[in-house]
């Protein structure tokens, strides 16, 4: 069994944390700025939220590399499962890790680009749920030190 890279975990966590910084920054100010203005901060959170979930792919793949499970053979929703049943993400949310995804594939693909306004509202109701990855992570880092 591989061990958990601390430092990578760390890193992880804290630009978590570092991108709910930014995207509730733009959910402060967005009402209040000009159309142009407001399209920049709308591609600005697309961005963001693009990066969390990158983010919580590479924690996945950092966790089920310590059970020599290879992620390059399994879809994102797949390492989800795997990462639920090892204890690595909490699973009362399961359906929430899967829209993260289907918003990351919505996103990242021009062609099918999705609403702001959902993307919005779907980071809004579920704030809590996503800083809370961000606990489960730190708690893994304080388990294994």
């Amino acid at each position: 069994m591989n061990r958990l890279n601390i430092e990578r975990l760390k890193f992880i966590s804290n630009n978590l944390k570092e991108i709910i910084g930014d995207l509730d920054e733009i959910v402060t100010i967005y009402d209040n700025q000009n159309l142009i203005i407001q399209k920049h901060l709308e591609q600005s959170f697309r961005t963001g939220f693009l990066q969390y979930k990158e983010l919580l792919g590479s924690y996945m793949s950092q966790c089920l590399k310590t059970i020599s499970i290879s992620v390059s053979k399994l879809t994102y929703v797949d390492s989800i499962e795997l990462c639920i049943k090892e204890g690595f993400l909490p699973k009362e949310e399961i359906i929430l890790y899967k829209t993260l995804s289907k918003f990351r594939n919505d996103t990242s693909h021009v062609y099918k680009k999705l609403p702001f306004k959902i993307l919005l509202q779907f980071y809004i109701e579920n704030r809590e749920f996503l800083i809370g990855v961000g606990g489960n992570i730190d708690k893994v880092i304080k388990k294994i030190q």
